[in-house]
């Protein structure tokens, strides 16, 4: 079956990487979306060639985003994901046995443990390791479907874990196996249907195999056959919370036809405004660098620099200031603190992250203060001149 969504020389993103480094990352790769017909998942197309890469990429320990609690931006999220967790266990979390799937370096285990939650994890990467000698807790190497975990838990839950599963059928049955009747598993995943919606690139990754929007993740968990089912997104919307309680019972059938074509319907659109929007971005950098004009990015933007072939013409900003002297993929400039640019301007200044555009406006304006030159994009569709 060919893919509904199929993208040539695809880079392949580990999470920010040392320039004086570098790092074993693969070279681009082509990048395919097609419909899972079991769960009517948006899901990606993984070869032998792409098996081989991952398992590169995660045994160096590949981390996509900023570990929660790192920054204060990782803060904000970290805060979220433990408000909403908490607000779904009855009586709080002291004395639940709790497991996280995919738990990196385990800084929300810990804050858990705090709370008087009995916690554990699961990481396959060398982050497992630093978590357990850091915070003390147990942490299993193996994944879930290989776990021998002493008794059932109360709550089994993963932040940013589920999209990155290839097989998810068997994990799907191991937190099953593991719950407790009536315990919570809780999902963070990427809120792909945000995503789809403002054209951001930078959620389609090779490390993402399942793309979750709120109708696949409802239609996932009534599959799985669990009750109390919920879905709601952050604030800013570009990630997704889903969750439910386990009934007891076996997992019913699989997706009806009508989901299944619903969501190729999607994808579909989804792609041809995804093609559009590059065609724009094209002509957006032939029209600044073929007048001499710089561009900067902010907050992403790697996806289109190499999708375009542009790595040489642009710079990189972000508000995370872990990921400063940092790049993107091995090959581009170093990202930069925006307060830089009050010194340095640049002629164009993209937001990549469209979702938090107001916040990053009003950050560079009135504390990063960036001259009134620099002209600000949405995204690269809209203008804004300050």
């Amino acid at each position: 079956m060919s893919a509904v969504l199929s993208v040539p020389n695809f880079p392949f993103f580990i999470g920010t990487i040392d320039p004086k480094v570098g790092g074993d990352v693969p070279e681009p790769m082509t990048f395919e979306l097609n419909i899972e017909p079991q769960f009517g998942l948006i899901r990606q197309t993984v070869d032998a060639a792409k098996r081989d890469a991952l398992a590169r990429v995660y045994s160096l320990g590949s981390m996509l985003s900023t570990p929660l609690g790192r920054s204060e931006l990782a803060r904000d999220r970290f805060r979220a994901v433990l408000d909403q967790l908490t607000l779904l266990l009855p009586d709080g979390v002291r004395g639940k046995s709790m497991l996280e799937v995919g738990c990196g370096e385990g800084d929300v285990l810990n804050e858990l443990k705090i709370m008087g939650a009995k916690v554990s994890g699961i990481e396959i990467g060398p982050q497992g390791r630093r978590a357990a000698e850091r915070w003390r807790i147990e942490i299993y190497a193996d994944p879930l479907e290989e776990c021998d975990l002493p008794g059932q838990l109360d709550c089994i839950y993963s932040l940013g874990c589920l999209e990155h599963i290839e097989d998810l059928a068997p994990f799907l049955a191991a937190c099953r196996r593991h719950l407790r009747p009536g315990g919570l598993v809780f999902h963070s995943v990427p809120n792909f249907a945000s995503a789809m919606k403002t054209l951001r690139k930078e959620d389609l990754a090779h490390q993402h195999i399942n793309y979750f929007t709120p109708a696949s993740a409802t239609r996932l968990l009534q599959i799985e056959g669990y009750t109390d089912i919920g879905v709601a997104s952050n604030v800013a919307g570009n990630e997704l919370f889903m969750w439910g309680r386990y009934s007891g019972r076996q997992a019913p059938a699989k997706a009806a036809a009508q989901d299944i074509h619903a969501a190729t319907v999607e994808l579909s659109d989804f792609a041809r405004r995804l093609s559009d929007s590059w065609d724009a971005e094209r002509r957006f950098f032939d029209a600044t660098a073929g007048a001499g004009r710089s561009v900067g990015i902010y907050a992403g933007g790697f996806i289109s620099a190499v999708v375009l072939g542009q790595q040489e013409y642009l710079s990189f900003y972000d508000g995370d200031s872990s990921k400063y002297g940092q790049c993107w993929l091995k090959g581009l400039s170093p990202i930069r603190d925006p307060r830089t640019l009050t010194a340095n301007p640049v002629d164009h200044l993209v937001i990549s992250t469209v979702h938090h555009y107001g916040a990053i406006t009003k950050f560079l304006i009135d504390i990063a203060r960036i001259p009134d030159s620099i002209r600000l994009h949405c995204g690269f569709d809209s203008v804004t001149c300050n």
